[in-house]
């Protein structure tokens, strides 16, 4: 079964999270930014998405970021930032993170299943045929290959054609011979 981290400051979200995906996932729960590093660096090839707040995402450093997008995580593992919304109904987003959706507070079950379920699928889908696109890049490489191999024994053996005709007709006029060499 593969794995939903969930990362929110607050009981109450992870606990609605919690329940709208724990039948089709196994759940990650923190409410720590330093937690969501090490669980997604620990949980790379099981991780199908990161739901995060963005209190907490705003309290990842620019530094843990870099090290997940050089490890390549956020291209194999969604980010969905849960968004609450200012005082002033003004959202501000400091956070660093790369995200692949938003969600609002307070969350819709029937919209977030849904929108994670797509991202998901997308995600898996663009996995899929990059490895399809690779398998193939590297079957005409070896193909590739292959013809410059058979196309230097072809030379080869036209070489050696050209070298016996020319002899024959050396053989038989030197002076004619020497010049079709």
């Amino acid at each position: 079964m593969q794995k939903l981290l969930i990362a929110d400051s607050s009981e109450m979200n992870q606990s609605i999270l919690y329940e709208i995906f724990a039948s089709r996932y196994e759940i990650l729960r923190t409410q720590s930014s330093e937690e969501v590093f090490r669980l997604m660096v620990q949980f790379k090839e099981e991780i199908a998405a990161l739901l995060i707040s963005e209190d907490i995402a705003d309290r990842i450093p620019k530094e843990s970021v870099q090290t997940l997008a050089a490890l390549k995580l956020f291209e194999v593992i969604p980010v969905v930032i849960v968004l609450k919304e200012t005082a002033a109904g003004i959202r501000q987003q400091k956070s660093h993170l790369p995200f692949s959706d938003v969600l609002d507070s307070p969350v819709n079950p029937y919209v977030a299943k849904r929108r994670l379920n797509n991202l998901t699928e997308f995600f898996r889908s663009k996995i899929t045929l990059e490895q399809l696109v690779n398998d193939q890049n590297k079957k005409i490489l070896e193909q590739n290959r292959e013809l410059k191999e058979q196309q230097k024994k072809i030379n080869t053996i036209n070489n050696d054609m050209l070298d016996t005709l020319s002899m024959v007709i050396e053989y038989r006029d030197v002076e004619s011979g020497r010049h079709i060499h």
